[in-house]
């Protein structure tokens, strides 16, 4: 994303940007530096409308679903979460991304009180911005369209701007340039659901764009400190917990065909894998977005240090 945008890597400037990819699983969220921007690529395993049936994500069941794979994918999810907490603690301006296909993933208790949650309730401070794959179709797909609904969780202003009222979600108000000429979108098949899924260059291109736009907002010497930085994050661990409780209070009144076939409490199976959980960050922050970026020497600032003059 931040190539597209036109910045590129290396160099010596302290200024200079740094790419990383990490596998979330191999990180100590404690441990992580401050990051000007973190994009999350959550597993759609578990969440994906094709998958809908097989794991049953309802609320009913508080969306975790009625298999063990779609709780152990909610555990690894509130690890991820919890190495977002910590960037934000470490940079209360820290741009964040998180993107899913859409189907029950918004309505997660995770996202509703640890991801959208404003700052001053314990959560990242984030919306939620909708959009179809086919409004950025890609020449890697061998022109094919393919209309999948995503969601993008972010905090990033510029972004939930221009993606507001659907401006990106095809629909018979907004269609997206294929079905505008009168053509129809591809069938999903097999492997396609997961070239579809990866970021289009195009989509790439429009994020990097507003991720650009959303640093320059950051850096503004005129933008508030986010005093709201101060306050505890959510602790994942109780969220799924409560949700846990929930579900099998659920299940407890639910007729046998619709409580399934599980034979261990949401509960029981959800202890031992958030032994894998870590804390979340403590109160007091680190730094803010500017204090991570190295002094822009100015004209003057130079001319007064060395006593001399500055040609135009």
């Amino acid at each position: 994303l931040v190539r597209k945008g036109g910045c590129g890597e290396g160099g010596t400037s302290p200024r200079r940007v740094i790419l990383k990819q990490q596998d979330t699983g191999t990180l100590v969220p404690s441990e992580l530096p401050p990051y000007g921007v973190v994009l999350l690529e959550t597993s759609c395993t578990t969440r994906s409308q094709q998958s809908a049936a097989t794991h049953q994500r309802k609320s009913t069941n508080s969306y975790l679903g009625v298999t063990d794979a779609s709780l152990k994918a909610d555990v690894e999810y509130a690890k991820q979460l919890l190495c977002l907490q910590w960037c934000q603690y470490s940079n209360p301006d820290v741009i964040l991304m998180i993107e899913n296909p859409k189907a029950t993933f918004e309505r997660h208790p995770l996202n509703v009180q640890c991801v959208f949650a404003p700052r001053d309730q314990g959560g990242l401070g984030c919306g939620c911005a909708e959009f179809s794959n086919c409004c950025f179709p890609s020449l890697s797909h061998s022109g094919k369209v393919h209309e999948k609904p995503e969601v993008l969780l972010t905090n990033n202003e510029p972004t939930l701007k221009e993606f507001a009222d659907g401006a990106y979600k095809c629909s018979p108000r907004t269609p997206c340039h294929r079905v505008r000429l009168g053509g129809l979108h591809n069938t999903l098949h097999g492997k396609e659901c997961k070239a579809a899924s990866a970021f289009t260059s195009e989509l790439a291109d429009c994020l990097a764009q507003q991720i650009a736009a959303g640093v320059r907002l950051r850096c503004s010497p005129t933008r508030a400190s986010p005093a709201q930085c101060h306050l505890r994050h959510r602790d994942v661990r109780e969220v799924l917990m409560d949700a846990a409780k929930a579900a099998d209070a659920a299940a407890a009144v639910a007729p046998a065909p619709a409580a399934g076939s599980l034979k261990h409490s949401y509960v029981e199976r959800l202890l031992p894998l958030l032994a894998e959980v870590g804390d979340p960050p403590p109160v007091a922050p680190l730094t803010t977005f500017l204090a991570l970026m190295a002094p822009i020497c100015h004209y003057d600032e130079v001319e007064e240090r060395e006593g001399g003059n500055i040609a135009n």
